[in-house]
């Protein structure tokens, strides 16, 4: 039985490895995630100790960070600060704009899991948007050719983003979500926005959420936008324009070396 399985595994590692592919035991993937949560655990150390040393700790975040999905180690320790910064300076909610798998969502949840704030996300949950004109490809990062061949891309299911939430307990009551595509016409929003991190990927969505989110908040809010210069122009665009609108914002912009992202916080 034994060499069965070993030549059925001979033969599976010699065709996955025309497409670049192998045979991995579950034993091995193990190991293998283990190894990366040690590498996730020293990285956040070095973080926490010489960049961030006043960032409080919070149980279950290491895990989080581990199974956080297209999110650099870096963006996800400056989230961590302005979440942290944006929360030190008040009242209000926390807003995840473009949620994706909800991976994210379950990180911010596990951070504010022991506070009154609600969670407030949105999503198409049919992909992306259809990319205008102000929308250039700059990193062509499922190598579809065009930048008009990324609409309906990413596309994931609600109830992935359910079970992530659920599996750190965050309160049903707590959480809302808002599906469909974002547009000027959204009513359904916090009273108060103490964080917001806007993940739409293109102009249009990126500037319509800045304009939803940012009447909504109080001095020391942060709006965190992710792929600035990076995938589509869109968001560095929309972006500066939305600041030519409203000058109470300061604008930071992430270092390249830890992902493509900007935060605005309001004076």
């Amino acid at each position: 039985m034994f060499k069965a399985k070993t030549v059925t595994r001979n033969i599976l590692d010699r065709v996955l490895r025309l497409a670049g592919a192998r045979v991995i035991t579950e034993k091995e993937e193990e190991a293998s995630r283990a190894r990366y949560a040690r590498v996730v655990q020293n990285l956040y150390d070095v973080y926490a100790e010489h960049l961030f040393p006043d960032l409080r700790e919070r149980e279950g975040r290491i895990p989080l960070l581990a199974k956080l999905v297209g999110t650099e180690m870096g963006e996800a320790m400056h989230l961590l600060h302005w979440l942290q910064n944006a929360q030190d300076g008040g009242e209000g909610d926390i807003v995840e704009m473009g949620v994706a798998q909800g991976a994210t969502s379950a990180f911010l949840a596990n951070e504010i899991l022991n506070t009154q704030r609600h969670l407030w996300l949105y999503d198409s949950f049919q992909g992306l948007s259809r990319p205008t004109a102000q929308d250039k490809l700059i990193n062509d990062i499922e190598n579809r050719g065009s930048m008009d061949r990324y609409e309906s891309a990413m596309s994931f299911p609600q109830q992935l983003v359910w079970q992530r939430l659920g599996s750190v307990g965050f309160p049903a009551e707590r959480t809302h979500i808002i599906a469909g595509f974002i547009t000027p016409e959204v009513r359904t929003l916090p009273d108060v926005v103490a964080f917001g991190y806007l993940d739409f990927d293109l102009y249009e969505p990126i500037l319509t959420g800045l304009r939803l989110l940012g009447p909504r908040t109080r001095p020391g809010s942060v709006l965190m936008v992710d792929d600035y210069g990076y995938f589509s122009s869109g968001p560095e665009r929309a972006v500066k324009e939305y600041l030519a609108e409203d000058d109470r914002f300061d604008l930071a912009v992430g270092p390249t070396s830890a992902g493509y992202f900007c935060a605005l916080t309001r004076r």
